[in-house]
């Protein structure tokens, strides 16, 4: 599903189709790169329930659709940490998607991830006059953009990931004769304890929930119609059966009372939790901004962050012409020196000590 849409059926191959015309149920739906959010976010949990939990206490917090659909796949774990990869569907998707009753969906960027098995990559698909670019870094790491087909968006995208995709190949697939062939390939391949990261966990409900509905109403009825017939013929049994409820009730409201009341103070603790997450400031694209910025010669001693403030210290041969390098770098404001330039008498250059407020991207 995306710009255009294609029935992959193995007999026949890609046939392209309009959604609304389809009324066929379908085993695996890939949804296109204009229909979900693609984020890379590190979490301080170790349980993939814990993170799905935060995410779905405030998800406004890490998507830019209100939706109650996405997908999450574990990159890497170091401690407690636990670095994911994140897909937010488009809420105005997601029914036209669950009336198919699929049991498998997933972006094509998780797909195109299972592609190879080798070392960091970066795809370039033709898709009618636009272009996808993908990379998929050793770990499994997802990072993708829609742009144009010239040399500079793929520089461009380069810079974007950093020094790990400076050297990395390029492999280009050209067209939905070439791309969608692949797609069907890539599932056979993937084990199924992978594909549980994108199942469908409403497939086993939905085709019942329309009898279940049907039973469940016409029960209803039934009961109300001989509730009503008890309460016509036996009003005074009725009426004490509602005291007793009545007093049954008033002796246990204090303590749903006292569950919502912690089911606020969690959800508080949550949605600071997450406020947390998402300020904190990653040091990886930080000394990769610096090692592209300051002079090959330059040696940082020692680098201190502090919310937004960062303090380096270190030795360079021009201490001066640091503030003029540093300026040039969108990511950082207000640098300047907080003590005075001295010559290091081991190496000869010049000792430093600056800070600066850096805004990382997003």
């Amino acid at each position: 599903m995306g710009e255009k849409n294609y029935l992959i059926n193995r007999d026949s191959g890609p046939e392209e189709v309009q959604i609304e015309n389809l009324t066929m149920k379908v085993s695996v739906i890939i949804l296109g790169k204009k229909y979900y959010f693609e984020t890379l976010k590190t979490f301080p949990f170790s349980g993939i329930k814990e993170i799905k939990s935060a995410i779905a206490i405030d998800i406004s917090e890490f998507s830019p659709f209100n939706t109650d659909l996405f997908f999450m796949r574990k990159i890497g774990q170091e401690n407690d940490s636990t670095r994911v990869n994140l897909w937010f569907v488009d809420e105005k998707i997601v029914e036209p998607i669950r009336s198919r009753s699929p049991l498998i969906i997933i972006p094509e960027t998780a797909l195109i991830s299972f592609l190879e098995d080798d070392t960091r990559k970066i795809y370039s698909i033709d898709k009618d006059g636009e272009t996808l670019l993908v990379y998929v870094g050793r770990d499994g790491v997802v990072k993708s953009t829609a742009a144009g087909r010239g040399k500079d968006d793929l520089e461009s995208f380069r810079r974007s990931i950093g020094v790990e995709a400076r050297d990395c190949s390029i492999r280009d697939l050209n067209g939905a004769e070439e791309y969608l062939p692949l797609l069907p390939r890539i599932l056979d391949e993937i084990p199924w304890r992978v594909l549980l990261y994108f199942l469908n966990t409403g497939f086993f409900s939905l085709s019942d929930h329309q009898k279940f509905l049907k039973i469940g109403t016409a029960a209803t009825a039934a009961l109300f119609i001989i509730y009503t017939g008890i309460i016509n013929l036996l009003p005074y049994f009725a009426e004490k059966k509602f005291q007793k409820e009545d007093q049954a009730l008033t002796l246990n409201l204090s303590d749903p009372l006292k569950k919502q009341a912690m089911i606020e103070v969690y959800y508080k603790q949550q949605k600071a939790l997450a406020g947390n997450i998402n300020n904190y400031t990653y040091k990886l694209p930080l000394i990769n901004l610096l090692n592209g910025v300051l002079p090959e010669e330059t040696i940082i001693r020692q680098l201190v962050i502090s919310g937004r403030t960062v303090e380096i210290k270190g030795v360079t041969p021009k201490a001066s012409e640091l503030l003029s390098l540093l300026a040039k770098a969108n990511e950082i404001e207000n640098a300047r020196f907080n003590s005075p330039i001295k010559e290091d008498k081991i190496t000869g250059m010049e000792n430093f000590a600056l800070d600066f407020i850096y805004r990382q991207g997003n």
